[in-house]
């Protein structure tokens, strides 16, 4: 749904909320419904292009964007059933909500029948305070995994000692 290694708890912890409910699991078999100013088809190219104001659901997931290309399955392609989407391109600052999750890129493009997102142009996500940036952030929905090439993270770890010994007031 990009971190340090050196803190790698913290950051698994973080990455593995990215898909990791049975709804999230389902995400490439619901429905996807997308809004918009406008849309061009291209019927021979079996390509839809929305634009303004794009905002695309599918289940938990919400994706908003400028612009929004859907490639959709021929009746040859083994991918996927005649009219159903097998690519989503989206472009022009990408904000891109699950949950508590928080996400934003320049690109972003989901292969629907594989359940991969994946996010370019100075992507990151955050969840409360924790936050994961880096170069391209994928989030493989189905399989519960997030990867990050040329990680960067702040994880806050919560201070649960008490901040007067036991019996000592200041």
């Amino acid at each position: 749904m990009r971190a340090c290694w050196a803190m790698f708890a913290g950051v698994w912890a973080l990455a593995s909320t990215a898909a990791s409910t049975a709804q999230e699991k389902k995400l490439p078999k619901q429905p996807v419904e997308i809004r918009a100013e406008r849309l061009r088809v291209e019927q021979k190219e079996r390509r839809a292009v929305f634009e303004e104001a794009v905002e695309a659901r599918q289940g938990t997931l919400t994706v908003r964007c400028r612009r929004l290309e859907v490639s959709y399955a021929g009746e040859k392609d083994r991918r996927a059933r005649a009219g159903e989407i097998l690519l989503m391109q989206f472009s022009g600052e990408v904000e891109i909500e699950q949950g508590e999750r928080r996400g934003h890129c320049q690109q972003a493009s989901y292969d629907r029948p594989a359940g991969i997102l994946v996010c370019t142009g100075d992507p990151w996500v955050t969840e409360g305070p924790n936050r994961i940036a880096g170069e391209r952030i994928e989030y493989l929905l189905e399989a519960g995994e997030v990867r990050v090439q040329r990680p960067r993270a702040v994880i806050r770890v919560e201070d649960t000692a008490p901040s007067h010994p036991e019996g000592k007031r200041p």
